[in-house]
């Protein structure tokens, strides 16, 4: 008897670590929850440019870019749905703020800092079908400015990362289909306030002129929540083919951690991929997009690219609130690009314009998330 109550005693940790776990995350109506996003990444890069057979300037050499960003908000869900999707939230942006570091075309360091138009504004968001009903302070309140509304979405939840499923502490799954899904919802706009009449910015301007550019093409790169993070901008990028595995690490103390890991790669045309000199970080419009200095339809872009975009995460779940409490993800990238195609100069003569570009680096991505003070 003694000998098999020994081996019973033995069986339970392998009967414990066998057990099923359900992993989830719910919005439950007048659950308040506060949520920090911090992002950063930094690149290094170099592109050579021949015109007729001729190297021109402003683009060869190792040049490094940069960005970093802060989302911080309140939100109190204001209704659910059956699935524990939320529908209806109240949200108050505490601090929206970015920065970007890149090359000038003078060879000197361009800084852009941004501050969100939305930042200290307290937002009612409704689901109305594919639309997203944006009002100011309450749900009887001034409709919110289109510019301002746009990107923005009621769910900010990362279901996505979690197994659809029951399953085992150690058990992997599969995360190729959701992964970018639950990316998608950490996105916040950071459009910036109106210009100013006289001609600096209002809330958050750049840094002198330089900075002002930021208003519109690198602005926007910051715009949508992270794409102003290269790396984050690859893994986005839907023309790439994405690999993605989560794993139930262990259950403890009422907290779930799951680790994942992705990749997203591909090779081909880069118009075809978005990226390179036709689409560059995370799907920006390249300088072949406008068409020519005449205007008119874009030259065809012929030549070759490779991106690999290799991440690996750790998200930790309250399962008695059923919310994360942290998310934690790591990434590197390398890209490359040959591109040729050619147009019509200014005087009318034949160009032939052939690019060779480079670039490589690393990008991190917090969340956390806990209680907000109910109003």
């Amino acid at each position: 008897m003694k000998t098999r109550a020994m081996l019973l005693t033995l069986a339970l940790p392998s009967l414990a670590l066998a057990q099923e776990h359900t992993v989830q995350i719910q919005a439950q109506k007048g659950q308040s929850l506060r949520t920090k996003i911090e992002s950063s990444s930094e690149s290094t890069g170099s592109t050579t440019t021949m015109i007729n057979g001729e190297e021109r300037g402003g683009g060869g050499g190792d040049r490094t870019s940069s960005a970093k960003q802060t989302i911080e908000f309140d939100e109190k869900v204001l209704d659910a749905n059956e699935k524990g999707l939320a529908t209806k939230v109240q949200r108050t942006y505490t601090k929206l703020s970015g920065s970007m570091t890149m090359p000038g075309r003078d060879g000197e360091d361009m800084e852009i800092e941004i501050e969100g138009a939305l930042e200290g504004k307290k937002l009612f968001l409704a689901q109305d079908g594919d639309k997203v009903v944006a009002q100011e302070n309450d749900e009887d309140g001034a409709a919110l400015e289109e510019r301002l509304a746009r990107g923005l979405k009621v769910r900010t939840d990362v279901m996505g990362l979690l197994p659809e499923k029951a399953v085992a502490v150690g058990a992997e799954f599969d995360l190729s289909k959701s992964l970018r899904s639950a990316m998608a919802n950490l996105q916040h706009p950071m459009a910036r306030a109106a210009q100013a009449e006289e001609g600096g910015d209002a809330a958050g301007g750049g840094r002198g002129g330089r900075g002002g550019r930021g208003q519109g093409g690198f602005g926007g790169r910051m715009g949508g929540g992270m794409q102003g993070n290269e790396g984050l901008g690859y893994l986005m990028n839907e023309k790439l083919t994405l690999e993605a595995n989560g794993k139930l690490e262990g259950v403890s103390e009422g907290l779930a951690t799951i680790s994942f890991k992705a990749k997203a790669s591909g090779e081909g045309n880069p118009a075809d991929l978005g990226v390179g000199m036709t689409g560059g970080m995370g799907g920006r419009g390249g300088r072949g997009g406008r068409g020519g200095e005449q205007g008119g339809q874009a030259p065809a872009v012929e030549g070759k690219a490779n991106v690999e975009c290799t991440v690996e995460g750790k998200l930790v779940v309250d399962l008695a609130k059923k919310c994360i409490v942290s998310l934690e993800i790591e990434g590197e990238f390398e890209m490359d690009a040959e591109t040729s195609m050619t147009r019509e100069g200014r005087d009318g003569e034949s160009m032939d314009i052939e690019t060779s570009m480079e670039r490589s680096g690393s990008f991190n991505l917090k969340v956390a998330v806990s209680e907000a003070k109910s109003d």
